[in-house]
């Protein structure tokens, strides 16, 4: 395979890297600003604000978790370390999926995540991108891994096995005048 396509498909990843970084770096503001108006309002009444600020800090935790594992995939290529940011992207697009299907049934479409008919056609497309660039990474990896621990072929051109069979010599009889 041709390096120029490994590193564009690295770049992909680096892509995708940077991008979650930038949005968890962003929702982090967010949730800090939202953290600190709720100290500064805290009703003992109505505390859905604090239990809303706790699953997104939550949530916030496992994204720093899986960009960091994707940031170790990447610079170690490393296979299993995609599968992470993988699953919790999933999770989290199902949720908004279902959420915004129980808005839709109770006719409040004004607070869908996919108000418009652009973003159902964008989301959708970023997701494949994604686990598409994800699946190839994989690949990719383990092709590059494959080829690196296979051992060197024989000056004489001979098959051999990449395991060397075991020597078993043959084990000594005892007899009666050796005793």
């Amino acid at each position: 395979m041709e390096p120029k396509f490994f590193e564009y498909i690295k770049f992909n990843g680096f892509f995708i890297l940077s991008t979650s970084v930038f949005f968890v770096i962003l929702h982090i503001n967010r949730w800090f600003l939202d953290l600190k108006q709720w100290i500064h309002e805290i009703n003992d009444e109505d505390d859905s604000m604090g239990r809303q600020l706790v699953t997104d800090g939550i949530f916030l935790i496992v994204w720093l978790i899986s960009t960091a594992l994707l940031f170790t995939a990447l610079w170690r290529e490393v296979t299993n370390l995609l599968y992470p940011i993988g699953i919790f992207l999933g999770i989290e697009t199902l949720i908004v999926v279902i959420k915004d299907v129980f808005y839709w049934w109770q006719g409040d479409a004004d607070d869908c995540f996919l108000r418009t008919s652009e973003d159902a056609i964008v989301w959708p497309a970023g997701l494949v991108y994604f686990y598409y660039t994800l699946y190839i990474l994989g690949k990719l990896f383990n092709l590059r891994n494959r080829a690196s621990s296979a051992l060197p072929a024989s000056s004489s051109g001979d098959a051999h096995c990449v395991y060397p069979l075991p020597v078993v010599e043959p084990r000594a009889t005892f007899t009666d005048e050796s005793v």
